[in-house]
């Protein structure tokens, strides 16, 4: 048995950049265009937090660390698109796309000397990850109309090469490979304010670029987490059927079956000594089925709300990794949102959002619920005072329970994620909306 504690303190500023330009071109052909686009974003993000650690469970000296992450994601990515009419009743587009993602990853870590400040690195905190993914995509759409009926089928072959470096441990990996995404959607107008529609698809999901960093992060010990450079993307063949309903007030209703292929998921190994080694890997088979839910509606002339959520039943089979037995589960994931406008100048909102009991291949990880609260005053035109809280009730508390025929952990984080903030936003060259912006919370969860 053992209990520990650790106080941290830091800062993570970060600063984004957005570019677009874009040129379209009428061709002689009645109503056919070229499009043609170039985006480039960048984030570059760097954390620094200091640590005061204490031990009472064996009984230890306090001891102070730190540890500095940065991050830089670049993402470039060209298009040209080229629709052409048909009939008055039909079209056709064709495009090719490149995107090229690069991402860079790095911390340094170790022990602090309270009285000189001076930091001795700890190898075990420290390393640098580089990833690129490049994704080249030719596609072509046919969109039909037949009285009350749209038609819109396509198809999308890429080609992905992902190159992954652990600099640090001299590791690297390369995949590459050709896939073919075709998708149908057919959608009926049952009168001027309702919609019947029909769809399947074929799509991929990529994993994201921490996860296939194979060095074994040591920053929450006794868990140590590390990912996994094998690491495959999801494929999912998806069946919907949906109703839809605009006006002054909007539903929606989709009931949906999705096959899922290679989902990322997480498996727990007991190392020893307390220790356990948490790593990505992929689930041959995670299938999903459910009804999503849109509503939105005035409740008062001044407040409205807004409701989204999927109400699920989900299997899991991960016997080819060695855990016999299919597992199921139902579950509810929901956003509920009321906003209120007293005044032309002024508006608040309060959100609540539910992540419900997912599966792993060992156990589950626990349903997690966030309270958010808005306020905002519209002083010039040009200026306004933005106050919000984050995790009103500090609803982050991660619980994650695994079992194997070796160990059985029951791991718990919980984070202070309470975050308010107080500010003011001036707009440069923008004029004063008749709706207010979305509000933006903090949702990154707390210091490290």
């Amino acid at each position: 048995m053992s209990s520990t504690r650790r106080l941290s303190s830091g800062h993570d500023p970060e600063i984004d950049f957005d570019q677009k330009l874009g040129f379209s071109q009428k061709l002689k052909q009645p109503g056919a265009t070229l499009d043609l686009s170039l985006h480039r974003s960048t984030s570059n993000q760097h954390e620094r937090y200091l640590y005061t650690n204490d031990s009472f469970v064996p009984l230890g000296a306090t001891f102070y660390s730190d540890l500095s992450f940065h991050e830089v994601r670049n993402t470039t990515d060209m298009g040209a698109d080229y629709a052409l009419p048909l009939t008055k009743s039909s079209s056709l587009k064709l495009g090719y796309a490149v995107e090229q993602d690069d991402y860079k990853f790095g911390n340094v870590g170790g022990l602090v000397d309270p009285a000189t400040g001076v930091q001795v690195v700890d190898p075990n905190l420290t390393n640098d990850f580089q990833y690129r993914q490049v994704v080249n995509a030719v596609y072509a759409s046919y969109q039909r109309t037949l009285g009350a009926w749209t038609w819109l089928g396509g198809v999308r072959p890429e080609l992905t090469r992902n190159d992954a470096r652990q600099l640090t441990n001299h590791l690297s990996h390369t995949d590459q490979y050709i896939k073919v995404y075709p998708s149908l959607h057919v959608e009926r107008a049952l009168s001027d304010k309702s919609t019947l529609s029909l769809g399947a698809s074929a799509r991929v999901t990529q994993p994201e670029p921490e996860s296939l960093n194979p060095y074994v992060d040591r920053e929450y010990t006794p868990n140590l987490r590390a990912g996994n450079p094998y690491l495959g993307p999801q494929y999912t063949q998806s069946y919907e059927i949906g109703y839809g309903f605009e006006d002054h007030q909007s539903y929606g209703l989709t009931g949906y079956y999705r096959r899922n292929k290679d989902t990322t998921t997480d498996v727990t190994e007991y190392l020893a000594n307390g220790l356990s080694l948490t790593t990505k890997t992929n689930l041959p088979r995670n299938d999903s089925a459910g009804v999503e839910f849109t509503a939105s509606s005035p409740i008062l002339p001044k407040l409205t709300y807004s409701l989204s959520g999927n109400l699920f039943y989900n299997q899991i089979d991960a016997s080819a990794l060695g855990i016999p037995g299919l597992r199921s589960t139902t579950g509810l994931n929901g956003k509920l949102k009321l906003d209120y406008r007293p005044s032309s100048d002024d508006s608040a909102q309060i959100s609540v959002l539910r992540t419900d009991k997912r599966l792993t291949p060992q156990g589950f990880l626990s349903a997690i619920n966030i309270v958010n609260l808005g306020y905002k005053h519209q002083l010039k035109s040009d200026l306004t005072a933005v106050m919000t809280v984050s995790d009103l009730f500090n609803g982050q508390n991660f619980r994650r329970f695994a079992r194997s025929p070796t160990f059985t952990q029951e791991y718990q984080r919980t984070v202070a994620g309470r975050v308010f903030y107080l500010g003011l936003v001036y707009s440069l060259g923008s004029e004063k909306k008749d709706k207010p912006q979305n509000f933006e919370y903090d949702e990154s969860g707390g210091a490290r």
